[in-house]
Parts: C-alpha cells; structure tokens; sequence
C-alpha cells in the first residue's frame, strides 16, 4: 500500500519496524511481568527488604525461544536520522545484536531462571487468549512463542 501511494512520487520514505523495544525509558515487556506488576501495589521499603532474600527473587520461566531487543536510544536515533533524510530510504528492520532468551533477562536483572518446555508457553497462551480481561498478557505470551528474528543488515550499512 505503501509502495502504491507513493508511486511517481519524490518523498523520500523511511520505514522503521522494531522489534521489542526496551531500556529504562521503554519498560513494556518488563511491565508485563506478573512480579513487577504485583510490586506496583508493594511498598519500596518491603520490596528492598524481600530483594535481599535470595529466596524471595523472582524466577522467569525460560522456554528457550529467541528474540531480539533494540534499545530505545538506538530507535530514537534511526527516527531522527529519516527525519533528516540521511541514508538510504526504504524499510528498516531495528534490533540489537545477537539474540537473547528470557534466561538472559533474568541473568541481567539478578533474577532466577527456570527451563520449561515450549509446549507449556503454547498451551498457556492459547488458554489466556481466551480470557478477555488477559487479552494484553496472551499478546506478550503469544510473540514469545516463536523466535521473533529479523535482518537488521539494512538498518546497519
């Protein structure tokens, strides 16, 4: 469609597709973490206290399904360089370098990790689909069930 309206014409267009967006300032797949959302109704002073219980960290269940991250920084400079009309028109594939799994996330936040079979996350996301009030929690499920994994070469030239 895109193509189609632009046809004969000289706007230069850029199109940026991320993949999961995150960082400090882009905390959305975080947020959709049942502890986190659970400690938004905790006190910080009882939060510190249960953190340093190494018992009481929380554990992410890790299917072994890779996907990419790309930072909100790096999102915010490829808008700005379209903007500015610097390299090349056309559609961009934004993401991070390497792949990562929920292990990894886990890792880099202190947190525990446990390995569950795909086949767990499929039925479960199915289920929640199902349910209208988990409509947002069955999205996250549903783009972690299969490797989210895009060529960002384009975006890297």
């Amino acid at each position: 469609m895109l193509d189609e309206t632009l046809t004969g014409s000289t706007t230069a267009t850029y199109v940026f597709r991320p993949c999961i967006v995150a960082g400090p300032k882009a905390p959305a797949l975080l947020e959709q973490l049942p502890y986190l959302r659970l400690a938004h109704n905790v006190p910080a002073a009882v939060l510190r206290a249960l953190g340093r219980l190494p018992a009481l960290k929380p554990v992410l269940p890790d299917h072994g399904v890779p996907f990419q991250l790309v930072h909100h920084d790096d999102v915010a400079v490829a808008l700005v360089a379209g903007v500015l009309g610097r390299g090349d028109p056309g559609i961009h594939n934004l993401a991070g370098a390497g792949e990562v799994r929920l292990s990894d996330i886990a890792k880099e936040l202190g947190w525990y990790s446990v390995a569950i079979p795909k086949r767990a996350v499929d039925v479960t996301a199915r289920i929640a689909g199902r349910i209208p009030l988990l409509a947002v929690e069955a999205g996250w499920l549903e783009a972690l069930r299969v490797p989210m994994l895009t060529d960002r070469t384009r975006a890297c030239q």
